[in-house]
């Protein structure tokens, strides 16, 4: 598994998270945390304009 696979993974796992602990609004801090300023963050230059524009406005 290449480190982009990974990172994937990593993010899906948290985002699986959210939503096992009733949505944004519910989650812990910490896992909201990591995804917005690790795993984004890292990823930013593989997601197509539209989810970096989307990502950007929820900001």
């Amino acid at each position: 598994m290449d480190s982009l696979q990974l990172d994937l993974a990593t993010l899906v796992g948290r985002l699986e998270q959210v939503e096992a602990e009733g949505g944004w609004e519910h989650a812990s801090p910490i896992a909201l945390d990591r995804i917005l300023t690790c795993d984004l963050p890292r990823l930013r230059e593989h997601l197509t304009p539209e989810a970096v524009a989307l990502l950007d406005a929820s900001r």
